[in-house]
């Protein structure tokens, strides 16, 4: 648990996953899990702390690696169960021979007021509908891409918990129309 309330100064760590998820672990040994989920862990330089014990951890320089991309502000939103229900129709149906890559995707269009799921194994063929709602001017002209299956299915995993909108937006704002669509959480979503 990292503390919520606003630190006193503000930067940014980049921080060993593997390392830092054995260190945790190895912090809360002996604590039963709903212990170690409420334990409070800080970050100060490159030393984590809880509440009795304090370990040095490898830190990065951030500058030396690629910056993450900002969130796209969404085009539209959409509820994330009817979106989940119509993805878990459309995912059976994409391919996974991986020499035909094209069909290992699903094409996802936004027009207007509808989000439009398309995928074929070559054998099968699945389409699937879910209403939108627009947030900024709808779109000239549909907007269309291929999104890999694997990617929609990993996102339909965290979905199946979750309450609330999605959005659709462009990836960012330098792309014209038709580039590629990314799928993300509102400002309400939390995934």
């Amino acid at each position: 648990m990292v503390p919520a309330a606003t630190p006193a100064g503000k930067g940014s760590s980049l921080l060993d996953f593997p390392e830092l998820k054995k260190t945790l672990a190895a912090m809360v040994a002996g604590e039963t899990k709903a212990v170690a989920a409420q334990t409070r862990v800080s970050l100060a330089g490159d030393l984590l702390a809880t509440e009795h014990l304090t370990a040095p951890i490898t830190t990065h320089d951030i500058h030396e690696y690629t910056q993450p991309l900002e969130a796209a502000p969404a085009m539209a939103t959409m509820d994330a169960r009817a979106f989940l229900a119509q993805l878990n129709r459309v995912l059976p149906t994409a391919g996974t021979d991986d020499t035909l890559p094209v069909l290992t995707c699903i094409q996802v269009t936004l027009d207007g007021e509808t989000l439009t799921m398309a995928a074929t194994d070559r054998y099968r063929f699945a389409v699937a509908e879910v209403p939108v709602t627009a947030t900024v001017q709808p779109p000239k002209k549909p907007l269309t891409v291929l999104i890999p299956a694997a990617t929609l299915s990993a996102l339909a995993k965290r979905l199946k918990t979750h309450d609330g909108p999605v959005g659709i937006g462009l990836l960012t704002a330098d792309h014209a129309e038709g580039e590629p669509v990314v799928i993300l959480p509102t400002a309400r979503a939390t995934l």
